[in-house]
């Protein structure tokens, strides 16, 4: 389902853009990087996989589909990749991000072998914030532009798409677009639980990330989740409330409660 009317006119104030991103990160990636991703399948096939994923910073657009794709493995296992600052110096945990905000790009907006969006969506938007304003606001064009034009896995998942919504909600803090897109989010909450069978939940985002997404995914949410609750915004702590499971409401009553704050 595409964008509605007043959806379409607050994504093109994001500035929507397929390439923004990606051009963005391919830019910060240096050989040693390329290098680390091409031996995330255990160090084989390192060659194939370099010259396939250094291919990817140059292509004019992206691809649409990643299966069979050479570079497809290490997209996927570096997606996963843990990037602990607690742990990590400054200049590795920056390096880390970098290149898993550069796989991430290319998995969300292509179809994949699993066919879970989502798992790429949080990663992606947690390096983006990590990586500072300027990954911020160049993730926010590249996810307006995904969700006006629904590539690659997005465009036949229902339940998948309200969390596309969220994450430009997490992008957005500091925009004027934020309570459209949280209505927006809310509405496309109640089509995708309604197409599920699931509007009596009383967990409706936890229940759908459920379905969407790997349990490493689904607690990527949660920090976020914390951020909302103290933001200081009444409808991103009821978000953060609902994404934590701290708030028994339906799909229903979650829009009420959305819309009221």
């Amino acid at each position: 389902m595409a964008a509605d009317s007043g959806l379409t006119r607050l994504l093109d104030g994001l500035r929507p853009s397929e390439l923004v991103l990606r051009d963005w990160v391919a830019s910060q990636l240096d050989s040693s990087m390329l290098d680390e991703i091409a031996a995330a399948d255990y160090g084989f096939g390192v060659a194939e996989y370099r010259d396939a994923v250094a291919e990817l910073r140059l292509v004019s657009r992206l691809p649409s589909e990643l299966i069979g794709h050479p570079a497809a493995e290490v997209l996927a296992l570096t997606r996963w990749s843990t990037v602990d600052s607690s742990e990590l110096g400054p200049e590795e945990t920056r390096r880390r991000h970098v290149m898993r905000l550069f796989c991430c790009t290319l998995l969300v907006s292509a179809s994949t072998s699993d066919g879970r969006p989502v798992d790429s969506l949080m990663p992606l938007v947690e390096s983006a914030v990590a990586l500072g304003p300027a990954a911020s606001e160049a993730a926010r064009g590249f996810l307006a532009w995904c969700r006006l034009n629904e590539p690659g896995d997005w465009r036949d998942d229902l339940a998948s798409r309200p969390f596309l919504t969220l994450a430009l909600v997490a992008l957005s803090s500091d925009s004027a677009t934020v309570p459209g897109l949280i209505a927006a989010f809310a509405d496309e909450l109640h089509d995708a639980l309604d197409d599920e069978g699931l509007l009596w939940s009383q967990r409706p985002i936890r229940d759908l990330l459920k379905l969407t997404a790997m349990s490493e995914a689904r607690r990527m949410w949660v920090p976020l989740a914390d951020r909302w609750l103290t933001a200081g915004d009444p409808r991103l702590a009821i978000l953060g409330q609902a994404i934590r499971g701290d708030l028994a409401a339906d799909a229903e009553e979650l829009r009420s409660l959305l819309r009221q704050a």
